[in-house]
């Protein structure tokens, strides 16, 4: 790659950081993952005030988790308003890739005031390409800025190696994006791979699901292919890309 157009991606991160602090500092959101722990060193290495902070979504790898504790240990964690589990069954469905409640519940449900900085990046999906380096959220004072949003995966790799950057484990493992277990958004092999990896997790969802399904029986509702949580978990990984809700999904709901 071109160094000198990468050394200004540092430096024009480092300046817009420098430039935009606030007089409280800023709020970081840390997730831990790559592009969260390239945001840190940024903030550190522009000399800035800054608040780090994790939204606990109850559903994230052990190994994520315990990579925060050890190597982000400022970092105040966030609990939800609800647990993935208590999410499940407060909307009588499976989070899908339309209807990914989940995030509400675990992840945006906390708006502080100030400014907060984000690793969000352009080219990671076609949905926050579309978004601005500098937004404000409207009817609040919230201010929210992506220094690294023009950055590529190349990019934050080679930060990481030029800087040594501590990252989780698991990306030595072949995990690209990190997040919560079995997302939809990873597709049927990611969420079948997930399971795999971490049972006790899956095992939550299969148990979730099941109350769900015996509260739909007590509503009187007659399910043509699910009489478990088992039943709605194999139908959920199968296709949770899927574009338009089936019957039994609907009646689910109601």
């Amino acid at each position: 790659m071109n160094d000198l157009f990468y050394e200004n991606k540092v430096d024009t991160a480092v300046k817009l950081l420098k430039l935009y602090e606030p007089v409280n500092g800023y709020f970081v959101a840390d997730s831990g993952g790559k592009d969260s722990s390239v945001m840190r060193d940024l903030c550190k290495r522009a000399k800035v005030k800054a608040q780090y902070h994790y939204n606990i979504t109850t559903v994230d790898p052990p190994e994520l988790t315990r990579f925060i504790h050890e190597h982000h240990p400022e970092t105040k964690w966030l609990r939800p308003l609800l647990t993935m589990r208590q999410a499940i069954i407060k909307k009588r469905f499976p989070p899908t890739r339309i209807a990914r409640f989940c995030c509400q519940y675990l992840k945006e449900w906390y708006q502080p005031d100030g400014t907060i900085l984000m690793g969000i990046r352009r080219k990671e999906s076609v949905k926050r390409g579309k978004r601005k380096q500098f937004e404000m959220l409207h009817n609040s004072g919230t201010f929210s800025i992506f220094p690294i949003f023009e950055w590529s995966n190349e990019d934050i790799w080679d930060y990481i190696k030029n800087n040594n950057v501590k990252v989780c484990e698991l990306y030595n493992e072949g995990y690209k994006r990190l997040g919560c277990v079995m997302c939809p958004l990873k597709g049927a092999a990611g969420m079948k791979k997930d399971a795999k990896r971490w049972p006790h997790i899956a095992k939550m969802y299969k148990k979730a699901f099941q109350i769900v399904v015996e509260q739909g029986i007590e509503r009187g509702k007659e399910f043509t292919n699910w009489q478990s949580g088992e039943d709605v978990f194999n139908w959920w990984i199968t296709n949770p890309r899927r574009k338009k809700k089936d019957k039994n999904q609907v009646d689910l709901i109601k």
